[in-house]
């Protein structure tokens, strides 16, 4: 099953260099952070909405669950132009390639997608402002954020649901190494939210990299249907009548 961005989610990238001023309202985020070294890191792709390669082409990713289509950001540079699929604004973000230095992650289209970043190195402090669009008020969804890098020189990952003149507020994650030359491939944050608006926006920092990003991915999680207990008993009373007929 192919995945494509344009079902329910768009996503925009912009410069978050607030100046003093509170970000807007958003529902609170629970973080998770940790490393990765393939793609079992993807949620299941039939539960994705969205993904963008952040500084690389149009590439699908295939996965044991399916496929997922990371978008190339540069397609969607105008979230008012093109309100429906996976906007990503470049602005004056930079794209950089070969994050992975020669590593493999064992998906030759997944390591497409990680070797390509985008972000705002030298051009001052601030962070990556991500927001969510055609969210459905009262469902519950994950993002998730991969970076990598192989340079020698320690690079950090934080992510938080609010920013006052670029320092993470509100909820904020721990902090994440995601440069590595051994053993793992990159670090990654995952947010879980339940949505009380159409959008949201988050807030990505890597203070040594102005907010890299290699990829990002929005799924919604699928609650499972509990009966409740007077259907239960229906399909009680249900089996018990079946169990007598046969008896008969």
């Amino acid at each position: 099953m192919s995945i494509t961005s344009g079902r329910l989610l768009s996503l925009a990238v912009a410069s978050a260099v607030l100046c003093g001023a509170a970000s807007a309202h958003a529902a609170a985020i629970t973080w998770t952070n940790g490393t990765f070294s393939s793609t079992s890191i993807l949620p299941d792709a039939t539960s994705v909405l969205g993904a963008a390669n952040t500084g690389g082409p149009d590439t699908v990713v295939t996965t044991a669950s399916g496929t997922i289509d990371f978008q190339n950001y540069a397609r969607y540079d105008n979230h008012a132009a093109i309100p429906s699929p996976l906007p990503i604004g470049s602005g004056s973000w930079d794209g950089h390639n070969n994050q992975l230095g020669g590593r493999s992650t064992g998906n030759t289209n997944f390591n497409t997608v990680l070797d390509s970043e985008l972000d705002r190195q030298g051009q001052g402090d601030g962070s990556m402002a991500i927001t969510l669009y055609n969210l459905v008020l009262g469902h519950t969804y994950e993002v998730l954020v991969l970076n990598v890098n192989n340079t020698g020189t320690l690079q950090t990952m934080q992510a938080s649901d609010a920013n006052a003149a670029g320092t993470p507020s509100g909820n904020v994650s721990a902090i994440q190494q995601y440069n590595f030359t051994t053993g793992a491939i990159g670090g990654y944050i995952e947010g879980t939210f339940t949505a009380d608006a159409t959008t949201q926006t988050l807030y990505m920092y890597t203070p040594q990299n102005r907010g890299q990003t290699n990829a990002i991915v929005l799924s919604e999680v699928v609650v499972p249907i509990t009966p409740e207990p007077a259907s239960l008993s229906l399909l009680a009373l249900g089996g018990l009548g079946l169990l007598a007929r046969r008896r008969r």
